[in-house]
């Protein structure tokens, strides 16, 4: 499997979190970045927290899944705060996560999260292939059904 290349909207404690992860990480403590970052940098999940500025779930989900819908996203929420958990979800969020998560269990969540990225993303590509294969045989089928020594 590939390298996960993670976009992290937080402050410097998830950073710390990820920082032996393995994984190639870009960091911002704002949502005012430039969204071109996630075809440059071939991000595949963003780490988000609740408690940073400008924090609007259906606007980070919207801004973020628009250019890339396959990139998994991952709220860092209050534990006791269903209301955001339920809105992040309903979002399109992948999962979220308390802050007191431990580095092991934050790894198991990236691994997932991004194995679901690279299924998606192949499942994407096979289908396409699929439909060019189809597309190809039916040309292929109406010039012999078309033919005269068919008629």
């Amino acid at each position: 499997m590939e390298a996960a290349n993670l976009l992290i909207i937080s402050d410097k404690k998830i950073c710390e979190l990820i920082k032996n992860s393995g994984y190639n990480s870009v960091f911002t403590e704002n949502y005012d970045f430039n969204i071109s970052i996630l075809k440059e940098k071939k991000i595949n999940i963003i780490l988000c927290s609740s408690n940073t500025p400008n924090f609007n779930i259906e606007e980070i989900s919207k801004k973020l899944s628009k250019k890339n819908k396959n990139i998994q996203l991952i709220l860092f929420a209050d534990e006791n705060d269903n209301n955001i958990k339920i809105e992040a979800m309903q979002a399109g969020f992948y999962d979220v996560l308390p802050f007191s998560i431990n580095q092991k269990l934050l790894q198991t969540y990236l691994d997932k999260a991004l194995e679901k990225y690279f299924l998606i993303t192949d499942m994407k590509r096979y289908s396409k292939s699929l439909d060019q294969f189809v597309k190809e045989r039916l040309i292929q089928l109406k010039k012999i059904t078309r033919s005269p020594e068919n008629i």
